[in-house]
C-alpha cells in the first residue's frame, strides 16, 4: 500500500494556510501570533496568583519544665506548616531524640503561659514552651534563658 505524496498547495489537515512557495499564510501567522498572546498572559496570570514568599519566623522551643533543656530553633513558615497539627508532629519528631513525650507534643505556650491556638500567633524571635497531653504549664525563671 503506496501512499499518495501531498500536492504543494495541499496540507494533511486539509487547510490551505501554506501557499504554493510554502510560505505561511496571513491567517497562520496571526493564529500562531494569538496562540502566543495566550500563553504569555496565562504564565504572566500565573505569577499574579502566587502569593509572594514570607520570611520565616525563627523560633525556640523548649520542653515544659525541663530547666536544662537548651531548646531547638526552628524556622516557620506558613507555606510549611499549614496546620497546627503539623507544626506539633514535627516538634514531636525534633524532640524525640533528646526529651521524652508519650504523647507527643500537644500544646504551645507563650514564655508567660498564654497558650497558643495557631501558627499566625507564633512571632519571630521568641521562645516557647511546648507540653504533651494533660501537661499544665510550669513557670519558667526567664533569667535562666539568658
Amino acid at each position: 500500500m503506496m501512499e499518495e505524496p501531498l500536492s504543494q498547495g495541499a496540507s494533511p489537515s486539509g487547510d490551505s494556510n501554506f501557499s504554493g512557495s510554502g510560505e505561511l499564510s496571513s491567517t497562520t501567522i496571526m493564529s500562531i501570533d494569538e496562540r502566543m498572546l495566550d500563553v504569555s498572559s496565562r504564565h504572566s496570570l500565573n505569577v499574579l496568583r502566587t502569593p509572594p514568599t514570607k520570611k520565616a519566623k525563627r523560633v525556640r522551643f523548649f520542653r515544659n519544665g525541663d530547666k536544662f533543656y537548651t531548646g531547638i530553633v526552628m524556622a516557620v513558615t506558613p507555606e510549611r506548616y499549614r496546620s497546627f497539627d503539623s507544626l506539633a508532629t514535627d516538634l514531636t519528631r525534633a524532640l524525640i531524640s533528646s526529651v521524652t513525650l508519650p504523647n507527643g507534643v500537644r500544646a504551645i505556650y507563650t514564655m508567660d503561659g498564654k497558650k497558643v491556638q495557631s501558627i499566625n500567633d507564633l512571632e519571630d524571635g521568641k521562645c516557647y514552651v511546648v507540653s504533651g497531653q494533660g501537661e499544665i504549664f510550669k513557670k519558667w525563671n526567664i533569667h535562666l534563658l539568658k
